[in-house]
């Protein structure tokens, strides 16, 4: 079974609607994709591919893999920001498709399938942040696609195949380790498929998962292993302690970043459809609610914009949508065919506020 599997015709058109999608981020990625906080990640990924170590010879408050990620394509392509960015909207794009098909394959077969679908590509492809922030160097479209696909692989381990937990794990700490903004997600995702998984590959499954998530930090723990307070002070220290010294009002700032997705009308539309969708499969199956609540400690890092919960939406948003998803989904096989059908419009509301918002 292939990752993307359709029936011949609305295959073509699913393709056609994401290809399009993709080519309009590449070629707002080519002419307009600019944020001043980008060069930052731009000259660090220039050092490493020089030689220099992050941390150790240049400071560099951020998780470094995306940093290695982009020297690794400026090495093998011509350096400069357009190769990045490239990068960034094909990881972008990726994500969307992976976003859309998942559901297309939640609806069943009839002629909203594949519309339910390229809406959904649509919602979360057409988000003017997703847009704007999911085309740069920064880390946010690396840790969209890495967020996405370790939802889905997470939904695999717990549907039967052991196998993607350690993928599920490493995809959910690689985001983690592009972005500290993404931290919640490993935990969240291991706390649901625990709470999912039946009793004899619970536990086994759950160390797959941890000793996997270890393998992206992988540049962290060498680099610590040989300066450590280097370490420490670059991706803890300075955050807690320093960072306000030159922005001294950050901490109301990072409080009003909370909130300020209500100011984004697309934000606001796909919350109230999530928010709905959260009431309905409550109602539906009751045992969603421990995850679902289980999720709002999810936000343990400081945002310090709006944008900055890009990438982290698809867990972020598991209060109102994201872990009642994985259980209504995961579960499909066990519920009355009158529960898959009407937790399935619901569903595509609470995917596309996951993953657009």
């Amino acid at each position: 079974m292939g990752l993307f599997r359709f029936d011949e015709r609305p295959r073509l058109w699913f393709w056609a609607a994401m290809t399009g999608l993709a080519a309009a981020l590449m070629c707002y990625a080519q002419t307009l994709a600019f944020t001043g906080d980008e060069s930052f990640h731009l000259v660090a990924a220039q050092m490493i591919k020089a030689g220099f170590r992050p941390y150790l010879d240049f400071c560099f408050p951020q998780a470094p893999l995306n940093a290695y990620w982009n020297a690794l394509w400026i090495r093998v392509l011509p350096e400069s920001w357009r190769t990045v960015h490239v990068l960034a909207s094909l990881e972008t794009s990726l994500a969307v498709a992976m976003a859309a098909d998942f559901v297309y394959r939640r609806w069943e077969p009839g002629r909203w399938r594949l519309a339910a679908a390229v809406t959904a590509g649509v919602l979360i492809g057409s988000n003017i942040v997703l847009v704007e922030f999911g085309t740069l160097g920064q880390a946010y479209g690396i840790c969209l696609l890495l967020t996405v696909a370790a939802f889905r692989a997470t939904i695999a381990a717990v549907r039967g195949n052991g196998w993607f937990a350690p993928l599920a794990g490493a995809l959910a700490a690689g985001a983690a380790a592009c972005s500290l903004l993404n931290a919640p997600v490993a935990p969240v995702l291991l706390a649901w498929m625990l709470w999912n998984c039946p009793a004899r590959q619970r536990w086994l499954r759950g160390i797959w998962f941890v000793c996997a998530a270890a393998v992206p930090f992988a540049p962290v723990i060498w680099l610590f292993a040989r300066a450590h307070w280097v370490v420490w002070f670059n991706l803890a220290e300075y955050h807690l302690y320093y960072r306000q010294i030159y922005w001294p009002h950050s901490l109301p700032h990072d409080i009003g970043a909370l909130t300020a997705w209500l100011e984004d009308p697309q934000a606001t539309l796909l919350g109230v459809l999530a928010a709905i969708g959260l009431i309905w499969l409550w109602r539906l199956n009751r045992s969603t609610a421990p995850p679902a609540r289980s999720s709002i400690f999810a936000p343990s890092c400081r945002p310090d914009s709006f944008w900055s919960w890009l990438s982290r939406i698809p867990l972020f948003s598991g209060t109102s949508s994201h872990s009642p998803l994985f259980l209504e989904f995961s579960r499909c096989s066990g519920c009355t065919p009158s529960a898959r059908g009407c937790s399935r419009p619901i569903s595509f509301s609470g995917l596309a506020r996951c993953c657009a918002s």
